[in-house]
């Protein structure tokens, strides 16, 4: 889009803008939350009518540290896995805590009116049967996982808690993918968790890290000489919790149950994560915080029995004495104790549940009001074009051979339907004698508009992944691949978009399999057999759109307050890759995870970036914290590697507590650099974190926090960056050399994403205050600004394009870093200088991927493409993993489920499409497509907020507030309203 119409002025006051806005159209301030939030979101509730066979078809909830994956089984079981952000074992794994099933007697009558219902606004789960309801949510304002049924007529109810590390095992081989290359060769084990012999009605579990690899750690990269100055992060870690609840009775070491068939049944899973001293010390930190939540923690105990933090452990192996249980809702410790059972002890707990409750909901409803995003509309359906014949067996470069037999290929220009199909599969296949491959069926490339029918009977071999038929260029997503992709799976690409139906296909078997694309609904389907299997929508986009980013968003605020950072790879969301393995199998084990337990930079980023936009700034806590926590440890690895006083560097890919990954540092290395050529050199991360810190200061102009987190954390990796590369060039220029461009370009001078972001950052930072910062620092960063070489650029003819870097080759990876320029080091963009050059270098990209990390969307909306930008974001929400009921259970992608890159790319590229911020003006609707309605709430930099509504190719409503009085430009086609 261009650069349009209307130029208004935002200033201190809602009166200035509506003096400087036209008269017409006639328009209000944006609609009250009443009108927005509630009446829209609630479309957006999970409802499942049918119980789910496993693990897989859980929905997610989750406090901001706490999470629970939760389903009902077929038999009437609620199940559901805990976890927390912070529950780190001794390997460093992310874990779960565990796992607990409620059962009701009799059981929940699941054929008789199932309704399971994530409630958004609420920010809870609620379960009906039979007239039975089950509330489960994770307390917003304290660490519980509280439980509510009330059912019309008494049934009993209990609870059982099921663990899987109940044994020290070895570390195994399954086990490196989780937490590093080589830990299965260096003795390690995996501890068994305790379960705590219980003096009151509860069961009580915990892990505790009673050795740690964290001295292997220092050795391996040979810094032990570190280990007195940084004590272990690890060893003695314990996370665990409780579950008790008022009127329960034990039923063995693992299970309470009611004392009595009730209408009312209430349970409270406490859960903590606490580095303590002994074992009993970290049973005292639970009882405490169960009392402080108003738990009736430690009822019917005499004062002997209660919990002391001086008294020893006890001695019985796996097994400490318990504080008690944790009764949930009592007015005060010990009230009521005697009466537990009573009418009115039973009241003063549903009073006291209902409180918590309120008070929960409250903190949803304000987390929805902040920011919102609700898109209408639909994309038009159209083919991806290009002048590729059809191949049959085989891609446009030769590659992608189907290794079996295919025959009667065929391609139409329409879209059969589902008895078309069937009508297709019930014809004879021929025989081998028919079969082609290479050759096209009868279908000019022209023929093609909205609609298409790819079919043809094959015969795969085993682990078949081969072309069934191909119109595309290989490695670009410009045209349509119906392939047997990833083995004896179905997949059917249609430009940006990718559905898959995984496993489906037999070896050595003849079997009919079809595709359409329908340009009447937008909807992709798979058939096999003359059976659909699959079918995905893109049509119906605006709904799919905010679908996506309302869930995404959720989750982010399900695991985006706690004591450690979002995990890129799965978050506190996954489960067991099969939930018919046995638990002692990587395949099911519910704490496995690919890419392991570091935190990789590139990938963590991305959750952090739609916070700003959202004005979830409390969330960017726990990410900026632990950087905080690594800083002085780094600066005291870079100066025993290089000699650098008050220089840090932050590994690519790194344990929480600042040190690289063991295997990608190499266990056999003695050089400073990772021995993995991926991040030998890979220290982009710094200059993006640097940006993202300088983002969170211009939306909240606080300056305590560019004192106390954005300068000492910019300063000394800037350092290392000035320090690293001392060589200047003939022109006094910054030499970095040696070098790589992200991954991908793995030797490198100048790299692109580097030169950039140091054009980017260190303007700003000398922009801040001037109370923020030393003379001397500001005086090093106008140094290095000065030095800093230009950004690379090629120029061939009338073209000219952002290069990767000054000089590259070596190339292993599939990245773009010439467009590191356009985001996340917005130096080309709407409002800025060479959008043109942008945009070329965007249309020449070498690499064209719309999943996972990939960030394709964000740029296109960065450089005004709408249509573009609506395409891609369109695309990647409607890409479900049909194997998780949940929608928002993205991936694996490049990493695992779910992938929170994946998502959060879609909040990213939304924010953009619908603001920008070129640091003088605030562009409205720059990257937005005419044909889609939205309403919006979103934050800009300055304290400031953005509320608007387009109807019908028209911004109908706008209302910006800020503290800053500078320009505001409505983007074209759209003409900016009248202030109401």
């Amino acid at each position: 889009m261009l650069l349009g119409s209307a130029l208004i002025w935002l200033g201190l006051s809602c009166a200035d803008l509506a003096a400087a806005l036209p008269a017409e159209p006639e328009v209000g301030v944006v609609a009250a939350e009443a009108d927005v939030v509630a009446s829209e979101l609630p479309r957006y509730n999970a409802v499942w009518n049918s119980p789910s066979a496993d693990a897989h078809g859980s929905m997610p909830i989750g406090n901001g540290d706490i999470g629970a994956n939760v389903w009902v089984e077929p038999m009437g079981d609620v199940v559901f896995y805990v976890s927390k952000t912070d529950a780190w074992d001794e390997n460093g794994r992310l874990c779960k805590v565990g796992r607990v099933r409620l059962t009701f007697d009799p059981p929940l009558a699941v054929e008789q009116a199932f309704r399971q219902e994530l409630k958004l606004r609420e920010g809870l789960i609620e379960i009906v049967a039979a007239g039975l309801r089950l509330e489960l949510w994770v307390d917003a304002n304290r660490p519980i996982v509280r439980l509510e049924a009330l059912a019309p007529t008494p049934v009993g109810c209990r609870a059982e808690i099921e663990l899987w590390r109940r044994r020290e095992r070895p570390f195994g081989k399954d086990d490196d993918g989780h937490s590093g290359s080589g830990l299965s060769d260096r003795s390690t084990v995996v501890l068994a968790d305790t379960v705590v012999e219980s003096a009151a009605p509860c069961v009580t579990w915990y892990h505790r890290n009673t050795r740690s690899i964290y001295p292997l750690c220092l050795q391996v990269q040979h810094l032990e000489m570190l280990q007195d100055r940084f004590p272990d992060p690890l060893l003695n870690l314990t996370f665990g919790a409780r579950l008790a609840g008022p009127g329960f009775i034990q039923d063995g070491a693992l299970a309470i149950k009611s004392r009595e068939a009730a209408r009312r049944h209430e349970l409270a899973l406490v859960v903590l994560s606490a580095q303590t001293d002994t074992p009993h010390a970290w049973l005292a930190a639970l009882e405490r915080i169960s009392q402080a939540s108003g738990d009736r923690a430690g009822d019917g105990l005499s004062d002997a029995e209660k919990p002391d933090a001086k008294k020893p452990a006890a001695k019985t192996p796996g097994a400490h004495t318990s504080p008690g249980a944790a009764s949930p809702g009592a007015a005060s410790p010990g009230a009521a104790s005697a009466a537990a059972g009573s009418e009115t002890a039973s009241a003063d707990a549903a009073r006291a549940y209902q409180a918590a409750r309120d008070a929960h909901q409250a903190w949803w409803r304000s987390f929805w009001n902040r920011s919102w995003v609700f898109v209408q509309g639909n994309l038009p359906s159209t083919l991806p074009v290009n002048a590729h014949p059809w191949r049959v067996g085989v891609a446009s470069d030769g590659g992608s051979r189907f290794r079996g037999q295919i025959a009667q290929p065929r391609v139409l220009g329409r879209a059969l339907s589902a008895a078309q199909i069937a009508q297709l599969a019930a014809e004879p296949h021929g025989d081998e004698r028919d079969a082609q491959q290479g050759s096209a069926p009868v279908l000019r490339p022209d023929e093609l508009a909205g609609d298409c029918t790819v079919a043809a009977w094959i015969k795969p071999a085993a682990g078949e992944a081969g072309r069934i038929l191909d119109k595309c260029t290989a490695g670009r997503s410009d045209g349509l691949v119906f392939d047997a992709y990833p083995g004896l799976s179905l997949r059917w690409i249609v430009g940006e978009h990718t559905m898959t139906c995984r496993d489906c296909l037999k070896p050595d078997q003849w079997q009919h399999v079809a595709a359409t694309a329908d340009a009447s609904d937008g909807v992709r389907r798979i058939y096999l057999n003359g059976q659909l299997i699959g079918e995905e929508g893109v049509a119906s986009a605006g709904q799919t759109v905010t679908r996506g980013y309302v869930y995404q968003r959720f989750m982010n605020a399900c695991a985006g307050r706690g004591g450690a950072p979002i995990k890129f790879n799965g978050s506190i969301f996954t489960v067991e890759a099969d939930p018919s393995a046995s638990h002692e199998t990587a395949d099911g084990d519910p704490d496995w995870r690919r890419w392991g337990s570091n935190y990789w930079f590139q990938n963590t980023r991305l959750a952090y970036w739609p916070m700003l936009a959202a004005g979830d700034f409390e969330m960017l806590v726990p990410w900026f914290r632990m950087y905080q926590r690594g800083l002085a440890l780094s600066k005291a690895r870079i100066e025993a590697y290089y000699g650098f006083p008050d220089a840090a560097q932050f590994p690519e890919t790194m344990y929480w507590w600042g040190l690289p990954n063991n295997g990608d540092y190499g266990w056999n290395n003695t050089a400073p650099e990772p021995a993995n050529t991926y991040i030998r050199r890979h220290w982009n991360g710094g200059l993006e974190l640097i940006a993202v810190l300088l983002d969170r200061y211009d939306f909240t102009c606080d300056t305590a926090f560019a004192r106390d987190t954005l300068v000492p954390l910019a300063d000394p990796l800037l350092a290392f960056f000035d320090r690293y590369w001392p060589q200047r060039d003939a022109a006094g220029k910054l030499r970095m050399e040696p070098a790589q461009s992200l991954e991908t370009w793995q030797t490198a001078v100048n790299p692109l994403p580097d030169v950039a972001g140091l054009h980017f950052v260190l303007p700003r930072l000398l922009a801040l205050p001037p109370d923020v910062a030393r003379a001397s620092q500001r005086a090093r960063w106008k140094r290095l600004l000065d030095e800093l070489p230009e950004i690379p650029i090629a120029a061939t003819g009338d073209r000219r394009v952002v290069l990767p870097a000054e000089v590259f080759s070596n190339k292993r990876n599939s990245e773009n870093p010439e467009l590191y320029a356009v985001f996340p080091f917005r130096l080309y963009g709407v409002g800025r200088p060479e959008i043109d050059l942008a945009r070329a270098t965007y249309r020449a990209r070498g690499q064209r991927h719309n999943r996972g990390w990939c960030q394709d969307s964000i740029q296109a909306a960065c450089l005004g493409l709408g249509d573009e930008a609506a395409r891609l974001v369109a695309s990647r929400s409607a890409q479900i993993n049909r194997k998780y009921r949940f929608p928002a259970m993205w991936g694996p992608n490049f990493d695992w489920i779910p992938d929170q890159d994946h998502g959060n790319n879609i909040l990213t590229t939304l924010q953009y499409m619908l603001v920008q911020d070129d640091g003088e003006r605030l562009h409205i609707l720059p990257a937005w497509p005419p044909h889609w309605n939205v309403s919006f709430r979103l934050h800009a930099a300055h304290r400031t907020t953005v509320e608007g509504q387009v109807r019908d190719g028209k911004l109908v409503k706008l209302h910006v507030s800020s503290d800053r009085q500078r320009p505001v430009e409505v983007c074209e086609p759209f003409d900016a309203p009248a202030e109401g």
